[in-house]
């Protein structure tokens, strides 16, 4: 994210209520996670092909991403 893009979105979302701000992030973690968790199992369809897919170390990186975004969802519904 550019840092014009980021001030933009900061500017317009300070006006939410923080119930709303609170919502709007538990969402966007939640497709964040989506994502890795896709990433996955494309990786996985083109492994059962035999073809030439993410390496360890970026498997890693994604499964480490969604258990990051399981912890920070289970803390925010503690709140």
């Amino acid at each position: 994210m550019k840092p014009e893009e980021r001030n933009s979105f900061l500017y317009e979302t300070k006006k939410l209520a923080p119930y709303k701000r609170k919502e709007m992030i538990i969402e966007f973690v939640e497709k964040a996670k989506a994502l890795c968790e896709q990433e996955l199992i494309i990786d996985a369809m083109y492994n059962q092909m035999d073809f030439a897919s993410m390496h360890i170390g970026e498997k890693n990186a994604y499964e480490s991403a969604i258990r990051g975004f399981e912890e920070t969802l289970k803390r925010f519904d503690r709140c």
